[in-house]
């Protein structure tokens, strides 16, 4: 059995194809951007990671961009340490997940996250306080639907 089902059955749910929006906000409260996320969560049986996300970006001017994330699990916790990001993930009760993490381009910062999946697993909500230096940079909220 995969290991993150294992040790992180709320994880696991989250496993699948996702659409939705990503909304930005700055510390003044003026969103700032606004675009498309298709995401696919896979939880592999065999291989380096036990986790593996892909983000495509679309942006209403056509602009797309990709971002892949791979994760290891131990401690009943997800550890990534990625190119742009590096944090963990754990569960704080039967439908939220909590991830704090830092961006490696932006020096001074720190994200707390939470991912909420609705009981019939079918839509999850995001939100994510971005900091720097100490001082609220960015607000994102994100809406997603399971495509399957």
């Amino acid at each position: 059995m995969n290991v993150v089902r294992r040790e992180i059955p709320l994880l696991a749910r989250h496993a699948g194809a996702w659409t939705g929006t990503y909304s930005y906000w700055d510390a003044q409260g003026t969103l700032v951007d606004r675009h498309r996320v298709d995401i696919t969560v896979e939880l592999p049986e065999h291989g380096l990671y036990p986790y593996r996300q892909l983000n495509r970006y679309t942006w209403p001017d056509g602009r797309v961009s990709e971002t892949p994330f791979n994760g290891a699990c131990h401690d009943k916790r997800l550890w990534f340490d990625h190119e742009k990001l590096k944090g963990s993930c754990w569960p704080v009760d039967d439908r939220l997940l909590m991830l704090v993490f830092e961006y490696r381009h932006l020096s001074g910062s720190y994200v707390y996250e939470t991912i909420q999946i609705s009981y019939d697993g079918q839509t999850r909500s995001r939100s994510a306080q971005v900091f720097v230096d100490d001082r609220l940079h960015r607000l994102t909220l994100i809406q997603e639907t399971r495509v399957h």
